[in-house]
């Protein structure tokens, strides 16, 4: 599944939900070795990480309710 549809289909948009989100997508990506031949340090899994958390984020911030 993808990222995307995971995202939209949380009800609770929060950035620890969205981290821990992140953590396992990535962790079973490891796991099934379908990063094996990808040419990634962990540093650099560690900064996609932090850019898709920044940028999911931002796109499912909470608006604010201003009054009428």
């Amino acid at each position: 599944m993808k990222k995307e549809y995971f995202a939209h289909s949380l009800k609770d948009k929060s950035a620890t939900t969205f981290s821990e989100m992140i953590e396992n997508l990535v962790e079973q990506k490891i796991r099934s070795n379908q990063l094996i031949n990808a040419d990634l340090t962990l540093r650099e899994i560690t900064i996609l990480k932090s850019i898709l958390l920044e940028k999911l984020v931002s796109i499912y911030h909470v608006r604010i309710e201003y009054p009428k």
